[in-house]
């Protein structure tokens, strides 16, 4: 059995697909980021309105300014425990939560990005990197490069000590003495995202998550959707997960991927669709 998850952000490139399994289940995403023209939030759209009739309008009177879109993650064991948990009848109560309206959230966060000791030479359009210092157990693991204008969360690949190679060639400004730090990348046994303080879940849009009982492909699938207000989740966002809780309980799935820098300006829609084959 595969899983595939589908969800709306930046650019995805199927060159970086995480090549560890890393003790989970298997997602290829694509996530969807929509970002909506500055200057109308929608919390006070649903303030005015209602929820779901705050949204709608929201929907029908504000642009679409552009979507991105993203890549892979990584189902974790507590949240695929869950899936098979409510599937048995043992759902609904504790961290066992559905992922239904009322309970299911997207979460969002930074990453929890750790420095790393020294620095390292990077050269644009070029996979290898060098770092002054020794470093291990990066392999699976993320690099961001302080000064980087693109942004971008490397996936390491390969290498040891003071050379490693990205799965990616590196997309700034050549530099031999560029401070960087590390993003961990999904582990199954992982509960949440690893941002510290710069995270967020936001809950569901009215109706979602959404799913079509039937008995052909098309019922494989389930989206969620969340729309952030201008006044939440302004950082940097590196990961995202889909949760069955606003705090604590279980994350069904984990991805890293750098998704941009979420302005007060804006309110954007997540979408993730996910589906078992």
């Amino acid at each position: 059995m595969s899983m595939l998850t589908h969800a709306h952000a930046l650019p995805f490139d199927p060159s970086a697909a995480r090549p560890d399994l890393r003790d989970g289940g298997r997602a290829r995403s694509r996530a969807t980021i929509t970002t909506h023209a500055p200057g109308a939030d929608i919390d006070a759209y649903r303030d005015k309105y209602g929820k779901e009739e705050g949204e709608a309008k929201f929907f029908r009177d504000v642009p679409i300014l552009s979507e991105q879109d993203a890549g892979t993650n990584l189902f974790m064991f507590g949240g695929v425990s869950n899936l098979w948990e409510c599937l048995i009848g043992n759902g609904g109560a504790g961290s066992l939560q559905y992922f239904n309206n009322a309970n299911a959230y997207i979460a969002v966060g930074d990453g929890g990005p750790s420095a790393l000791s020294g620095t390292a030479s990077v050269t644009n359009g070029s996979a290898s990197i060098t770092t002054s210092a020794s470093q291990t157990s990066l392999i699976g693991n993320y690099l961001t490069f302080t000064g980087d204008s693109t942004y971008q969360a490397y996936l390491v690949a390969s290498g040891s000590g003071t050379a490693w190679t990205l799965s990616t060639t590196y997309g700034g400004t050549t530099n031999a003495t560029i401070s960087f730090s590390e993003i961990l990348g999904p582990v199954g046994t992982q509960t949440d995202l690893q941002a510290s303080t710069n995270k967020y879940r936001q809950a569901m849009n009215a109706t979602y998550p959404t799913h079509t009982d039937g008995t052909t492909s098309g019922a494989a699938t389930i989206t969620w959707q969340a729309t952030f207000g201008t006044a939440n989740a302004n950082f940097a966002w590196y990961e995202f997960a889909i949760a069955n809780a606003s705090t604590a309980g279980r994350i069904l799935n984990r991805h890293v991927q750098w998704n941009g820098i979420k302005a007060n300006t804006n309110s954007l829609t997540f979408t993730i669709t996910t589906t078992i084959s």
